[in-house]
């Protein structure tokens, strides 16, 4: 029961809300009058839903749909809290985040280093400049791939 009622949290965090699965649901059954609207009943299913899952699932469905829409998981930090939550996986991942979160976030491609992830993405526009241009003689005023040369 534990791993449908997670997979619903994170439902709810890639589309705010888990009517998607509810239909799904195999080991737990409302037995509601047939006059409650179904907005009530995905109301219920949210608010079970949220009380007995982690935060962190809900976390993770966002960043999974970040993902989904933007091709990669490098969310900017200011202004966000998925891109906070992010960067507090970043700083927890040696010390107590659990090994199963690591190997879902793994499976999305999470970038654990930011840093370590534009610097190849900027190597492979150098090798593709070099391979465009014949030289590795990149102008140093270009504004991306000059600035990344010259530091």
């Amino acid at each position: 029961m534990r791993d449908e009622l997670d997979q619903l949290r994170v439902e709810l965090g890639r589309r705010n809300a888990p009517t998607e699965s509810v239909k799904g649901f195999s080991k737990i059954a409302f037995d509601l009058p047939s006059n409650i609207s179904t907005t009530f009943a995905d109301s219920l299913t949210t608010i079970l839903v949220r009380e007995t899952t982690e935060n962190w699932m809900e976390m993770y469905g966002q960043l999974k749909q970040y993902s989904q829409d933007n091709g990669h998981t490098s969310v900017p930090v200011h202004g966000s809290s998925l891109g906070m939550w992010v960067n507090n996986q970043r700083q927890i991942k040696g010390r107590n985040l659990l090994q199963e979160r690591i190997r879902l976030l793994d499976e999305i491609g999470f970038t654990w280093d930011p840093y370590e992830q534009e610097w190849r993405d900027n190597f492979e526009k150098f090798k593709q400049y070099v391979k465009e241009h014949g030289n590795a003689k990149v102008p140093l005023d270009d504004p991306t791939l000059g600035v990344w040369i010259r530091t």
